[in-house]
């Protein structure tokens, strides 16, 4: 599940997604969703955005950061990897739950470019930023995706759920 904006972002530059704020009620099946995941997998830039917040919000489960530097004060349930395929692997025989890749960048085209993205749930946001942090990077690799599922939710968010393949 990720939200992105109707011109591709994620987040601002600056790392950001105050833009998202106005359409938070349209995201009402957000409890469902993260009470069935076992384990999230972030990049190193989202888990400094995320342990930078007022509170640690994912207490509760098993984080995964892909990194090649030591995480150093880190919570308890924290874990640093270096290996996007071995990391899946690992997690894939001891996840009692989903799986949930948050965030974007170079750790979610590590996990494309291996084959390990299952499913993406994306809601598209009526707005438009002009520049930020784009869910997928310029790519010399096409991929095919087929829509699984498709809802147009309140304010103009639009919910598109694919698999990979055509």
């Amino acid at each position: 599940m990720l939200a992105v904006t109707i011109d591709g972002y994620i987040a601002r530059e600056d790392g950001s997604f105050d833009f998202l704020d106005p359409y938070s009620e349209c995201f009402t099946e957000w409890d469902e969703f993260i009470t069935g995941i076992d384990t999230i997998i972030m990049g190193r830039r989202t888990f400094e955005q995320a342990i930078a917040m007022d509170r640690w919000l994912y207490k509760d489960k098993r984080i995964r950061v892909l990194t090649r530097r030591p995480i150093d004060g880190a919570p308890d349930n924290v874990d640093a990897f270096s290996d996007p395929q071995a990391l899946v692997e690992q997690i894939r025989h001891t996840a009692t739950g989903d799986i949930w890749h948050m965030g974007g960048g170079r750790a979610i085209e590590a996990f494309e470019r291996g084959g390990l993205v299952d499913r993406w749930e994306i809601y598209t946001v009526p707005v438009r930023l002009g520049r930020g942090i784009p869910l997928f990077r310029p790519s010399d690799r096409a991929t095919n995706l087929r829509l699984i599922r498709f809802n147009r939710l309140d304010r103009g968010v639009l919910e598109a759920w694919y698999e990979p393949g055509a």
